[in-house]
């Protein structure tokens, strides 16, 4: 990818606050993101948000401040 299409890319990513500021993956964000996968043929089945996310670390880390 040429410089300044990564700029770009990573530019507006950052504007449209596309990460959590907190660590957190959410189900819905979680639904969103299989669907694309889903959709494009990249993901063949159904990995439900318990099977694949684990925000133990994070909620940890939160209780901790």
């Amino acid at each position: 990818m040429p410089l300044a299409d990564l700029t770009a890319t990573l530019d507006r990513s950052f504007a449209d606050e596309m990460w959590s500021k907190d660590g957190m993956i959410s189900p819905q964000a979680w639904d969103t993101g299989k669907a694309v996968v889903m959709d494009a043929g990249i993901l063949k089945t159904d990995v439900k948000y318990d099977e694949i996310i684990d925000m133990s670390f994070v909620e940890s880390l939160k209780a901790s401040i």
